[in-house]
């Protein structure tokens, strides 16, 4: 009888744990009615994110039909906030890093332009979406899709588990 039991083996304590975590996700409740977006940005994306924002000059601006625009989220002109990265960059010591002044667009979603400090702050935060339009920056898996992604793993695995056990091989009819 001891015999069916399996020996310790590395990848089976990993699946194991794998399984653990689908178990605890699939028992969450999806009969709410959110659809429950997961929340924030990982570390990862946010870096991710930051790294891929262009640096607008004047001249872009001037290109985009923006030259006399305002930031929607402090209200300051582009221009100004332009003339205060370059100041930065004039001073020894300036009061906020020179890297996070000046002028941005979300390329890779909606296009929206701001100033760089007030959308980093907003990025940095771990807020998911443009502060404007709420379109999402990385697309994600509702919490809903996830739960009966992981349902669908632990009754595979209990498939092949049971198949296993009554004598059957991984070939042939596995899922009948």
């Amino acid at each position: 009888m001891f015999s069916e039991h399996r020996a310790f083996d590395p990848d089976t304590v990993a699946s194991d744990s794998s399984l653990y975590m689908d178990i605890v996700m699939a028992n969450e409740n999806t009969d709410s009615d959110e659809d429950g977006e997961l929340p924030g940005l990982t570390d990862d994306e946010i870096r991710t994110i930051v790294d891929k924002l262009p640096r607008l000059t004047e001249s872009d601006l001037e290109n985009l039909g923006h030259r006399d625009s305002s930031c929607s989220i402090c209200m300051n002109t582009f221009l100004a906030s332009l003339a205060e990265e370059e100041m930065a960059r004039a001073m020894d010591s300036p009061a906020q890093p020179a890297e996070d002044l000046g002028v941005t667009r979300l390329i890779d979603t909606c296009g929206h332009v701001f100033c760089r400090k007030d959308l980093l702050s907003w990025i940095r935060d771990g807020n998911p979406s443009c502060p404007l339009c709420r379109t999402q920056f990385i697309k994600r898996q509702s919490r809903r899709e996830l739960i009966h992604a992981a349902r669908r793993r632990i009754s595979a695995a209990y498939r092949m588990e049971h198949h296993i056990l009554n004598g059957g091989s991984f070939g042939g009819d596995m899922y009948s």
